[in-house]
């Protein structure tokens, strides 16, 4: 035991890097073996893209998420559709985050330690790195392959905030802030909520920075004000059109959702604390109306922000995660509407500045008690040990599909993904009428709520065709394509039309759609074999 302590304490970021590995590596072995689920079939398994396109179709096809679809591709490319090899990825990258927490805070610390000794400094940059790294409601971001995408952009977050620490307080700042800039590049393609970066460094400077610098801050965004408002009668399309890039659905107002987010950031915090039950969707609804318990809970969020402000000082830990953490969700759970109200993986990046507040609430309260440092110890293995093993059983859970569906429907029976998700599960099993009911309420709940999904309709054309309604699955189709208006989403919708028409053997009707399908989009394989059989079909 003492020789461990000894390599230990000689070797702390070493030591750090070994248990960081084994803890997290056990705590996410059972998901190496999670099969595919939901949106990763339509985005991966299923995506003719990833296994016959190349790197400029993937640019040209997904854009401003190139990179998080280009490591999928790459995952295709080497090892085809090899769940181990998909799995694999996301860990490392997850452990990767890990590590690079535990440097940031290191580096926050040399800031902001006071009298901190060094093994304490290491003791509690280990301890916010350990809770984060093995925490259970990072497992959606980490176990669900699709969400990739949360955790690769919080990878290029995190290096760009450590290289933006070392630009500021270091020296070789030309380096620094070309990693800086790289990283940027990267995560802006990987994600576009990258940008909550951006809102950190400016609240962090307005903070922390020289009188001086936060002078011309103050400048700038008063000369951007006032440029704005002069400019504003001038340009109304160009507001119209960054309104509309602003909007990731225009079926919920942006004064709705932000209602709506004042009680699911709550939600977050409470999950962070008392992380059960796990779910996939939790099932939130949006305010239509504010009432006084959404005034009680913006209130609350200002209250602890407006103390972390006062706190930055004497508590500049505290004060620095609380940034990170409402900046972190200043995108997806603010003022841009977007389809899916809450979920757990949006916790991924900002929960690492909520859990830096925490450990250094708690850090700050051992210091002022000598006798509680005992105590805090006790307190963070037995809270890292738990976390480990709540992970392995979620990741447990996540192995078997058809317990996973039924668990989500039986926690959420109203929402339409788990009853999409469960159904799935029933046709495996051949119960197909107990599925179309599902999947035919899933449809009309999502149609009610302004929502509705491809994927929901084209789940229910597919368990028609297989019953052989082709009839049903056609009127489905033509009755969605009124509310789903993105290209590829309507390509998607006629071409599964087309199919319903060629089983009813009715092909010149398959032609003309097959032919809008290919129009909306040219990646459409389905389209154009449909297309190329009903061809076939015509006297030449």
């Amino acid at each position: 035991m003492e020789q461990i302590r000894v390599i230990f304490n000689r070797y702390p970021s070493l030591s750090f890097v070994i248990l960081a590995f084994i803890t997290s590596l056990l705590a996410y072995w059972p998901s190496f073996s999670v099969p595919f689920y939901l949106d990763d079939r339509v985005s991966i398994a299923e995506n003719p893209l990833l296994l016959t396109g190349t790197m400029s179709q993937i640019w040209q096809v997904y854009g401003m998420r190139f990179v998080g679809y280009l490591s999928f591709w790459l995952n295709v490319q080497t090892s085809e559709l090899n769940l181990f090899g998909f799995h694999l990825t996301n860990y490392a990258i997850h452990l990767l985050n890990g590590l690079l927490i535990f440097a940031i805070v290191k580096q926050l610390l040399k800031c902001f330690a006071g009298d901190w000794s060094l093994p304490r400094q290491h003791i509690f940059a280990s301890t916010v790195a350990l809770i984060w790294l093995l925490h259970p409601l990072n497992t959606q971001a980490v176990t669900y392959i699709v969400q990739r995408l949360a955790s690769l952009v919080t990878l290029f977050y995190l290096v760009a905030l450590y290289s933006y620490l070392k630009f500021r307080y270091g020296n070789r700042k030309v380096i620094w802030l070309s990693l800086f800039v790289f990283s940027c590049v990267l995560g802006l393609l990987t994600k576009q909520n990258f940008i909550v970066l951006f809102a950190f460094i400016v609240f962090y400077e307005l903070i922390y920075a020289e009188q001086v610098i936060k002078k011309w801050l103050l400048v700038g965004f008063a000369a951007t004000f006032v440029t704005l408002a002069i400019a504003y009668p001038f340009i109304p399309h160009v507001i119209e059109i960054i309104s509309g890039m602003t909007k990731e659905t225009a079926a919920i107002s942006r004064y709705d959702y932000f209602v709506t987010q004042t009680l699911v950031i709550w939600e977050y915090i409470l999950k962070f604390f008392i992380p059960y039950p796990l779910q996939l969707d939790m099932g939130v609804d949006i305010a239509k109306t504010s009432s006084g318990i959404h005034f009680a809970a913006l209130l609350a969020h200002l209250t602890l922000i407006l103390s972390a402000l006062f706190a930055a000082k004497h508590l500049p830990l505290f004060s620095v995660g609380i940034i990170v953490f409402y900046t972190g969700h200043s995108v997806e759970s603010f003022v841009i509407p977007i389809t899916d109200l809450a979920f757990e993986h949006r916790t991924y990046l900002p929960n690492i500045g909520l859990t830096l507040a925490v450990c250094g609430l708690l850090f700050y309260i051992s210091d002022k008690q000598d006798k509680s440092n005992k105590i805090i110890t006790a307190v963070i293995l037995l809270i890292c040990g738990m976390f480990a093993v709540m992970t392995f059983e979620r990741n447990t859970q996540w192995q078997e599909p058809y317990a996973f569906a039924e668990n989500e429907y039986n926690l959420e029976p109203d929402s339409p993904r788990a009853m999409t998700s469960y159904a799935l599960e029933l046709v495996k099993v051949g119960e197909l009428a107990q599925a179309e009911k599902l999947l035919v309420s899933a449809v009309n709940s999502n149609m009610q709520k302004g929502k509705l999904t491809v994927t929901s309709i084209n789940n229910l054309m597919l368990l028609l065709f297989n019953q052989g309604k082709y009839q049903s699955a056609v009127n489905t189709g033509m009755m969605a394509l009124k509310y789903i208006k993105r290209p590829n989403d309507r390509s998607l919708t006629l071409s599964n039309i087309a199919y319903g028409y060629i089983k009813m053997g009715y092909c010149d009707f398959a032609i003309g759609l097959t032919r809008k399908a290919i129009k909306l989009d040219a990646h459409n394989e389905n389209a154009k074999n449909y297309l190329n059989h009903c061809l076939s079909l015509k006297p030449q």
